[in-house]
């Protein structure tokens, strides 16, 4: 037996000697499927690898096959070769499946081992295209997040105004929505829905979204039991930002447009599917909107429902906000995936699947669903809270998000979730600090991950050393860079505002320069004075590009109030003048 043992081995590595001269006694073959060139979301691509023997006795050696790909949560293999020794003429089978939650270029490879010699199947190449409106999108398998950029603590002046520069990078001055939408991508946030309604706002979003290859989920305003008067507002400022970000951007990175949020009564549908049928006629992104949990899991008036999502753009999502948390579910692990406990998340898919106005095609988008790690639901007079069991807590949401996630990427279960949320907001019940409402953050308001949880995020390899977002922006405050004290709103030349300064949190440099170009100002809600984050100690030179001119003056914050010190400046025409917390150009031809 050993001596014929020893022949086999032999004729063995004679082949695999054979094969490493170019004829592969291991042939493979694609016996079905196909990963193309060019892939969508919300599609299961699958191709089969069949591996034949030509070896004329059973291999002696195993076979092993090794994977790689650029996702692992895309990209899922299926493998009945390693650890067998094929017969003449055996064959096994390798399958590769790919299912994309984000666009962009993908790639994965197969490299079969046996004895001394591999065989290398060629690179599976494929770009994910962008789901965005214009185009049929399925949201199946997407993860976003809730974002307000009003989050620092109660009485802080960087919550009086949305958006200002920051830091900078990537050589460009960047505002505060940047970094912090940084932080969330590197989270493994793929949409960044806000509810914010000023124009300005909107703007910086979505160009700081588009910058950084995100989409955005953007909310019009449309109050419950509204007037047509609050419809031909919320119009009016989508077409304001359509125009100030361009059609290409706000159709490349809006994913979707809600028609309000959690507005639905008895006595509006009409009022509502007008304001979907409005907005569709201002945009080519697919609208929808997004309803409190029990208005599609237990209707009160199925027509309603089936009116107002019949009105829905073809390739929207249903929305809704269910909170398994303020209903007090238990156990948390389960809040999500056990369709047997009530109000989990499982089992209100299952309710609405069930309803006569459900569409297979459409995907169900929770626009909000979290868990508090601190505080309680009196205020908000939540469920859980009159039965006693709310269970608030880092490790709990952790517990609760893990399990979301993990529903949201059963594609099967035709869901997506928007996080709530980014970021704690102190500042929405001021008065009551142990509200749950103020808690839902995966971060602190100062942006730190609680307690370095990466359970609590999309991306478990997020490092929190390297993403800091707004760490320490609280402890400085924002000025201006104004037209003259008479009030100027048109016609000012364009300048420069460079800043110089360290985060006393961080110890990093906070340095930044920012040009602003010639605008129109006269609305404020568009195109406000760009408003600038300082620290104490910060020192701000002023450059008009018209004259060359500029001033340097340090700036001393204390309990963010500053305080101007002399002012150094080039040209005794041009000199600025500085006050309270702005600074103002000396005239039109600065």
């Amino acid at each position: 037996m050993k001596i014929f043992r020893y022949f086999v081995m032999g004729l063995f590595f004679l082949y695999v000697q054979t094969a490493a001269a170019g004829v592969d006694p291991i042939s493979w073959s694609i016996s079905s499927g196909s990963i193309p060139a060019n892939t969508s979301i919300g599609t299961i691509y699958l191709v089969q690898y069949t591996f034949k023997s030509n070896f004329p006795f059973t291999m002696p050696t195993s076979l092993n096959v090794s994977t790689q790909s650029s996702s692992t949560s895309e990209f899922l293999f299926g493998d009945s070769c390693s650890n067998t020794k094929l017969g003449p003429g055996g064959t096994c089978n390798v399958s590769v499946s790919f299912s994309p939650k984000s666009s962009g270029s993908k790639t994965a490879s197969l490299t079969l081992s046996y004895g001394g010699s591999t065989v290398t199947l060629p690179q599976i190449q494929t770009t994910v295209a962008p789901s965005f409106g214009g185009r049929a999108s399925n949201w199946t398998g997407i993860i976003g997040v809730d974002y307000n950029p009003n989050h620092y603590v109660s009485g802080s002046t960087l919550n009086s105004h949305d958006v200002f520069y920051a830091n900078t990078a990537n050589g460009s001055a960047i505002t505060n929505t940047y970094a912090e939408m940084s932080q969330l991508k590197a989270a493994g946030y793929q949409v960044i829905r806000s509810y914010q309604t000023l124009e300005y706002a909107w703007i910086d979003i979505i160009n700081q979204a588009n910058a950084l290859g995100l989409k955005v989920v953007y909310e019009a305003s449309i109050p419950q039991n509204g007037s047509s008067a609050d419809i031909t507002n919320a119009v009016n400022v989508l077409n304001n930002v359509i125009t100030a970000v361009g059609t290409n951007t706000f159709n490349n990175t809006v994913m979707l447009v809600l028609a309000g949020h959690e507005n639905y009564s008895n006595t509006d549908i009409n009022y509502l599917t007008s304001a979907v049928n409005q907005l569709q006629a201002a945009t080519i992104v697919p609208v929808s909107s997004a309803l409190v949990s029990g208005d599609i899991v237990t209707p009160g008036s199925v027509g309603d429902m089936t009116a107002l999502i019949n009105s829905y753009t073809p390739s929207a999502p249903i929305g809704f906000d269910p909170y398994p948390f303020q209903w007090g579910v238990s156990p948390y692990d389960q809040a999500a995936t056990n369709p047997t406990l009530t109000n989990s998340i499982a089992w209100d898919y299952a309710n609405v699947q069930m309803q006569s106005f459900y569409q297979n095609s459409r995907t169900i988008l929770m626009a909000e669903s979290g868990w508090a790690t601190q505080g309680t639901g009196q205020y908000a007079n939540y469920f859980c809270y009159i039965q006693g069991d709310c269970a608030p807590g880092i490790a709990n949401a952790a517990t609760y998000l893990t399990a979301l996630y993990s529903f949201v990427n059963t594609l099967s279960n035709n869901s997506a979730a928007l996080v709530f949320e980014a970021y704690d907001e102190p500042a929405k019940d001021a008065g009551n600090p142990n509200d749950a409402e103020n808690h839902y953050g995966v971060f602190d308001q100062d942006c730190n991950l609680k307690n370095n949880n990466t359970s609590l995020l999309p991306a478990t390899s997020y490092s929190t050393n390297t993403n800091n977002g707004c760490q320490g922006f609280a402890m400085g405050t924002t000025f201006s860079v104004v037209g003259t004290q008479a009030g100027a709103t048109t016609n000012q030349p364009p300048f420069t505002v460079q800043v110089t300064q360290t985060n006393p949190e961080t110890s990093q440099t906070a340095s930044y320069t920012a040009t602003v170009p010639n605008a129109d100002r006269t609305n404020t809600n568009i195109n406000p004075w760009p408003q600038y984050l300082v620290y104490n100690g910060a020192s701000v030179t002023i450059t008009g590009q018209t004259s060359g001119a500029s001033c340097t003056v340090p700036i001393t914050v204390n309990n963010a109030v500053i305080t101007f010190g002399a002012l150094t400046c080039t040209n005794p025409s041009y000199l600025i003048t500085c006050s309270g917390s702005n600074c103002f150009l000396p005239g039109n031809n600065f």
